[in-house]
């Protein structure tokens, strides 16, 4: 076996192909899953005994191949119980319940999450097993993930069952070593075992060419809230706008090796699974739109379609004019791309936009991280005319076998969520006509039967125009530029947490509350903390509990009856409510949701409303669920139809929530049965209710004001960024305040909907405010928390954490309590405003 190094990754020659093949699809497999590892089990000795047979790594995540060999059943024991009688396994350590043995070994990996299906031969009997692990804090696996795994199970099954059985030399030790610690280097593909030639490889990758990449426009900002700033993340849907399982509709006619994305020996040939794919013959696979569909439930359906989506603050653009455009990966399934535009005064099809493409200026593309602009590393452009326009290759590498790579910057090749940008130059027409314009961008993915697109909107003006891009514009600042405000007194610090706190505090009695992003995962008892109560006067701990999962928003008080001290309630990163006392954090329930499929359902991925005797709160599930607060048990529960990833709120005797799909819905708080139901632009945020108008957030930019009772829009604003924050909204003395994506905080009039003033901070703002004593107080994604005059915007104070704050602060005695990801928790001094 001969091994050779490339770019970031080490190869090892199989003397076998298949051996090879089996390997490359493991390889396939997890890098569209988004796991770390992608692995194959074997059993022998009569089914008592199993062998990690085949495994592929990502860059940088330590191979367990060469521990897991001849191990005994026992060692672990669930996993094996569970894939001998045929069951799926999914194991988290966010989440109670993982077995011992399994927790151990998991934490030994460095494993947060896993999912493991049985190698079931045609004849029903358990080989082995498959499985994908996740290395990364925050994974959730989907249907999708599932979906690939199953194919990948089957197809090994279909392929083991034609072998021998398998016995490897070490099974012949009666008594083999125990497992020692993880090695710290490993070569990326490895095997124990070499397999006779079959001819699945075709089978097994047109099967995996199925699973999903994953793309947004961020520059200029998309309607459904790509920037910049987004890049690397797909949070709240910025990387689901697509058209799915689109061909190419005659042969290929992009089989230039130096144009493609994927390794193929033949381009073109009988044993190209690629030959098809749209990047093939760019330009050509038919869409459903050329703005994208939001998802798609692969029984034929769609969901929003990206042309119905509110339009953005238009980018001016003036003709002659060379403008920058970008996008960023979520998942890189290689391709290429090109941007278009379409005059919004026409109809906007995928033959208008076809008829305006924008030509590239020079031969340079530069990848940026996020909105940094100095971290920009040049790479060469790779530009291809397919039929009228010319496209350009995408210059991420979707495998490590590019020469010339990694540029300056250490940039990784590309199936992981990478903060990156790519930023190409192209040029306005001079002769376009002024007026207004849709910007579409359209990614064809080779690997992957897709095209991903978004669109972004823009005003073309003449060259001599003085007329400005919203982001450009004048602007109602503080008085005193950001740089030079004062640092705010800090009363204390607490930085015991072992992550990061992304939800707000809250304040009882003498303490202060907050849960961590996630717990350790620790398989030691006793060391799984995940919610905190701190003394609000010293920041010193007064009791911790071992919740086991981590805590994404903040919980909610609610009161006990005949005397009964305070309750709080929590949302997990997991299928949990906890209902915990405030005085010593001991558990009085817990409620979890039903299992899907034999699968645990997803994480709460909001904060609860406690409302009466009820606590309300939206799980990833699709369900919003009504819970009683004393004994813990299910009232009710109101299927979405999408993912509730937003918190509730309850008032006039209703519950409001949003949901996946741009729904937002008004129930009977106490039955369940809907009120009204109103479908929006990019609806994610939580929504507010004063008085009786009900004010919500979009990704699409913009602050809506509703009337509560029925939900018919009262007025609408539109910011220069998608709204965020994860508590909503905040109304005070007839303003209504939130943060945006384009790094402003605002200040709008609650009755008109008109601006007051804006404040920008050098981050994206997705922190809900805090009002007190007519001071705001808000965190920023440049890890600054800010005060800032609720009347007039004047900056009055800053203090500076050691990593971005998306957490609500909360005010009491003059003290501002506010938490950071850096897993610290500050105490500062409370601003004063010139009119209080």
């Amino acid at each position: 076996v001969s091994t050779q190094s490339t770019g970031t990754t080490a190869f090892v020659t199989m003397r076998s192909p298949l051996d090879h093949t089996v390997n490359t699809a493991l390889a396939k497999a997890g890098a569209s899953a988004l796991a770390d590892r992608a692995y194959c089990f074997q059993f022998h000795n009569a089914g008592t005994r199993l062998t990690n047979t085949h495994e592929w790594c990502r860059p940088g995540v330590a191979a367990a191949i060469d521990r897991l060999s001849n191990l005994a059943n026992e060692e672990l024991p669930f996993i094996t119980e569970q894939v001998q009688a045929k069951q799926v396994v999914m194991l988290d350590r966010r989440r109670p319940g993982v077995p011992l043995k399994e927790a151990a070994e998991m934490e030994a990996e460095g494993i947060h999450s896993l999912i493991i299906l049985p190698i079931v031969c045609p004849t029903g009997a358990v080989l082995g097993f498959a499985g994908f692990d996740a290395c990364q804090p925050i994974h959730s696996w989907s249907d999708e993930h599932l979906a690939v795994l199953l194919d990948l199970a089957r197809c090994l099954g279909a392929v083991l069952a034609r072998q021998p059985p398998y016995t490897p030399s070490q099974a012949s030790d009666p008594n083999p070593k125990p497992l020692p610690h993880p090695p710290k280097a490993r070569p990326t593909w490895v095997s124990r075992r070499t397999l006779p030639l079959l001819s699945f490889a075709v089978v097994l990758a047109l099967k995996l060419v199925a699973v999903k990449a994953h793309g947004q426009l961020t520059l200029p900002p998309s309607r459904p809230g790509g920037r910049v700033s987004t890049a690397g993340t797909c949070a709240f849907d910025l990387c689901m706008w697509y058209n799915n399982d689109v061909t190419i509709p005659g042969p290929a006619t992009n089989t230039d090796p130096r144009m493609l994305t994927m390794q193929v020996q033949h381009p073109g040939s009988a044993d190209d699974i690629y030959k098809q794919n749209p990047w093939r013959a760019p330009g050509t696979a038919a869409i459903r739109s050329p703005c994208g569909s939001l998802g798609y439930n692969h029984n034929g359906t769609y969901g929003k379609d990206g042309r119905d989506l509110s339009t953005t603050p238009r980018t001016i653009w003036r003709a002659g004019e060379v403008q920058e455009v970008g996008f960023a990966l979520m998942a890189n399934h290689g391709g290429g791309y090109i941007y278009r535009l379409c005059s919004s005064g026409n109809k906007q099809t995928e033959e208008c936009f076809q008829r305006s493409p924008l030509s590239w200026v020079g031969n340079t593309s530069w990848v940026q991280v996020a909105a940094n602009k100095s971290s920009r590393a040049a790479v060469q452009a790779v530009r291809l005319r397919s039929n009228d326009s010319v496209w350009t290759r995408n210059p991420i590498p979707n495998e490590p076998f590019w020469p010339n790579w990694p540029p300056a910057g250490g940039y990784a090749w590309g199936h992981q969520n990478v903060p990156y940008n790519v930023i190409d130059k192209v040029r306005v027409p001079a002769d376009l006509s002024t007026g207004n314009y849709t910007l579409s961008w359209r990614w064809d993915s080779e690997q992957t039967k897709q095209v991903w697109n978004n669109c972004a909107d823009v005003q073309v003006v003449p060259a001599t125009s003085a007329v400005q891009s919203p982001s450009d514009s004048s602007e109602v600042q503080s008085v005193l530029p950001r740089e030079t405000l004062a640092d705010a007194e800090l009363v204390w610090k607490w930085s015991g947490a072992e992550a990061g706190v992304a939800g707000g505090a809250l304040i009882s009695g003498d303490l202060v509350h907050f849960g961590t992003l996630l717990s350790t995962g620790s398989a030691t008892p006793g060391t799984n903390k995940s919610y905190w109560a701190l003394n609000r006067q010293t920041g010193e701990p007064v009791w911790s509990t071992e919740i086991a999962t981590g805590i994404l928003y903040k919980g909610v008080n609610g009161n006990g009856v005949d005397g009964e001290e305070g309750v709080i309630y929590l949302g997990t990163l997991g299928p949990w409510v906890f209902a915990v006392h405030e005085s010593n954090g001991m558990v009085k329930w817990k409620f979890g949701v039903d299992y899907y499929r034999g699968i645990p359902a997803d994480d709460f991925f909001s904060s609860p409303t406690v409302a009466g005797n009820t606590v309300f709160i939206g799980n990833f599930d699709n369900h919003l669920y009504a819970i009683d607060t004393q004994s813990g048990e299910l009232r009710w529960r109101y299927n979405a139809d999408g993912p509730c990833n937003g918190s509730p709120t309850a008032a006039h005797g209703l519950v409001f929530f949003p949901s996946r799909y741009n729904w937002l819905t008004a129930l009977n708080a106490t039955t369940g049965a809907v009120v009204w139901r109103k479908q929006g632009a990019s609806l994610y945020n939580s929504p507010v209710v004063a008085d009786s108008k009900l004010y919500i957030g979009t990704q699409g930019h913009r602050m809506e004001a509703r009337n509560a009772l029925n939900g018919e829009l009262i007025w609408s604003f539109v910011a220069g960024g998608g709204i965020w924050a994860s508590n909503g909204a905040t109304v005070s003395d007839g303003l209504v305040f939130f943060g945006s994506q384009d790094n402003h905080l605002y200040a709008v009039d609650s009755e008109t909907g008109s601006m007051r003033w804006k404040f920008v901070t050098a981050g994206p703002i997705q922190s809900s405010v805090a009002v007190d004593h007519g001071v705001v107080y808000f965190g920023s994604f440049d890890s600054h928390i800010y005060a800032v005059e609720a009347a007039s915007g004047r900056g009055l104070w800053k203090y500076r954490t050691g990593l971005y704050v998306s957490s609500e602060p909360v005010v009491t005695n003059n003290t501002v309590y506010a938490a950071s990801y850096d897993g610290s928790f500050y105490a500062l001094r409370a601003a004063a405003a010139a009119a209080a």
